[in-house]
Formats: C-alpha cells, structure tokens, sequence
C-alpha cells in the first residue's frame, strides 16, 4: 500500500484502485502486487490496467478471452480444453471456461470436460426402475 501511495504522490498513479470496503484482503493484495509490478516494468508485466466504471481492474494480457477470477478482482485468462491449469488457482490465477475443470493429466493438470451423470457413473443406469432397485422401491 505504501508503495502506490509513494506513485500516487510522485504522479505516476491517476487513480486510486479500490474504493469498496466489500474486497477481500486477499483481492486486495493481488491487485497491490499487480499494481507494482506494472509500474516498475509496465512492457513487460503481464497485466494492464483498466477503467470498469468506478472501478480500476487489472486484466490479464496475452488472453485469446478474459473471465473474472476466483473472487472476481481481477480479469484472467479463460482457458479451453487442453490448456494447463493452477489445480489449486487463486486470485489472479486462469479460471478454465465453462463445462471444464482443471484435471490430473500426466504429471501436470489440464482443463478437461466436467463428468457428469453416467459418463461420470459408468455403471449406474438413470431409468426410474434401476432408481427403484436401488433403493428398494
């Protein structure tokens, strides 16, 4: 915080970044860290600042389509089939697109189709007279 304080004083910094009290302390770490780094080396951060209303966001850049993260602070990457993944993925990290989840794959983790009903459950039948039997109905 003393950081964008110290830009804001000198001129580099416009604007202040976040004005809600509704952010977490982590949201609001992630954007101090990413702040930082785009004003010490604003070529080759990996991130860009922009205007969302009220609100200065950070975005990713290098991203075929953006989707908000985790705790929606920041605009990360939306990863497609195949793509690797932060199994564990937190503010600021790539979210994969809708219908995946980040997957083992090998020795890495990958986004990859959500399973669900019997792909999910190979071997359990959704008629009702299999629900039945299973139950004792």
């Amino acid at each position: 915080m003393k950081f964008i304080l110290a830009c804001k004083i000198m001129g580099l910094v416009h604007s202040t970044p976040f004005t809600r009290n509704d952010l977490s302390r982590t949201c609001v770490n992630k954007y101090e860290a990413i702040y930082e780094e785009i004003v010490r080396n604003p070529n080759e951060a990996p991130w860009e600042l922009e205007q969302h209303g009220t609100r200065e966001v950070a975005v990713k850049k290098g991203c075929q389509r953006n989707t908000w993260d985790i705790e929606f602070c920041a605009q990360v990457c939306e990863l497609q089939t195949g793509d690797v993944c932060e199994y564990m993925g937190g503010v600021g990290s790539d979210r994969c697109n809708e219908g995946l989840e980040c997957q083992p794959v090998g020795n890495q983790f990958k986004c990859e189709p959500v399973l669900l009903g019997d792909d999910y459950y190979p071997s359990y039948s959704s008629d009702s007279s299999s629900f039945g039997d299973w139950f004792g109905f």
